[in-house]
């Protein structure tokens, strides 16, 4: 008990120990697996789990279980500090009909449990949610009394995890400060958790809205923000945009937000950290060469050359006949870089290149 005990306070400054930490919770429960849940006020989850149950979590995530939980709705007002079972919350009948258990959890491997909530200063809800499969029978309450000699540990551990994960979220802002760069760190749905002084300066470029959500103020580039977020996660279909261009605004010169994944491995469990959004200017008076145009709008060499030669004036058919290729295919390329730039019009592309001023639209 004393090993496991020193690794769930190891899983609150290393966050991809918690992994091991269900687990071997798991096998002291006598369940399969678990998995450990953040839920902000505004109900945005986080969350991991044994890799046996990660059908389930994707599940519970996507398909919106988390507002239909009638594990959570009962045991969240009875303020328990402890472990409970599934009887202890809903009735045989009730764990054989509800939609949870049936569609959800049977249907991923488990349908029986114990768990318990942790509230935390931040108004954030801490889960533990060990699992297993329903055809194994209902968790015999004898083994409460070991669960509940860790959760002290385990509450200590996951609100330490929230301070550290906050802390982490300033260290990278103030980093990329020193560098003379504004930049902030974004959950998975585009919350800022951090935001350093330099960006916070551009009030007119970034703003806040509902949530705490960074939005862009120009309607196009923050069009491109939310598909590039919500294809990180992996929940739609779209381009793979992380590069994200702002036009130039009255007297504001045009700049490129770049939304940079915090790997998997690294993120912080409770704080949600996923991104970080750093913004570079865009001053040259011509255009930049092809690398520099790859690294700022993720164009591929085709789609640069073809920013390259509109930008010196060329039209379609006279970068076809100088590249020995058809007027369709320089078009097809053509649509592909208006579309990773955030421009409509190959005059706004041009602007936007050179650094001259274009008035946002939208």
């Amino acid at each position: 008990m004393n090993e496991l005990i020193d690794r769930i306070y190891e899983a609150s400054v290393i966050p991809s120990l918690w992994v091991d930490v269900l687990d071997r919770i798991s096998a002291v429960a006598r369940c399969d697996g678990g998995i450990l849940i953040a839920a902000d006020p505004s109900k945005n989850v986080h969350a991991v789990s044994s890799k046996c149950l990660s059908p389930m979590l994707r599940a519970f995530v996507e398909e919106g279980w988390m507002h239909q939980n009638i594990r959570a709705a009962r045991l969240a007002p009875l303020n328990y500090s402890g472990f409970v079972v599934d009887l202890d919350i809903v009735t045989p009948e009730e764990a054989e009909t509800d939609p949870l258990y049936v569609n959800c959890l049977r249907k991923h491997g488990g349908g029986v449990g114990t768990g318990t909530v942790i509230p935390a200063p931040t108004g954030d809800l801490i889960i533990f949610n060990i699992e297993r499969s329903y055809r194994r029978g209902f968790v015999d309450r004898s083994v409460l009394t070991e669960l509940d000699a860790l959760r002290p540990h385990l509450a200590r551990s996951a609100l330490l995890s929230v301070r550290l994960g906050l802390e982490r979220a300033r260290a990278m802002t103030d980093a990329m400060e020193r560098l003379n760069l504004p930049a902030a760190v974004l959950t998975a749905d585009g919350r800022a958790l951090s935001t350093n002084a330099l960006l916070d300066r551009m009030e007119h470029r970034f703003i806040s809205g509902a949530g705490g959500r960074l939005l862009i103020s120009h309607r196009p580039a923050n069009d491109l923000l939310k598909a590039a977020l919500a294809n990180t996660e992996g929940r739609v279909s779209v381009p793979h945009t992380y590069s994200i261009p702002i036009p130039a605004l009255d007297d504001l010169e045009p700049c490129v937000a770049h939304l940079v994944p915090i790997r998997r491995q690294a993120r912080d469990i409770f704080s949600g950290a996923a991104h970080l959004l750093v913004v570079t200017s865009i001053t040259t008076p011509s255009a930049p060469p092809a690398h520099i145009l790859h690294g700022l709008f993720d164009l591929t060499p085709a789609e640069a050359k073809v920013a390259q030669n509109l930008f010196e004036g060329r039209t379609v058919e006279e970068i076809a006949t100088a590249h020995s290729l058809s007027r369709e295919t320089i078009r097809k390329q053509l649509k592909a870089v208006l579309t990773k730039t955030g421009t409509n019009r190959q005059s706004e592309l041009v602007g936007l290149l050179s650094g001259v001023q274009i008035r946002a639209h939208g």
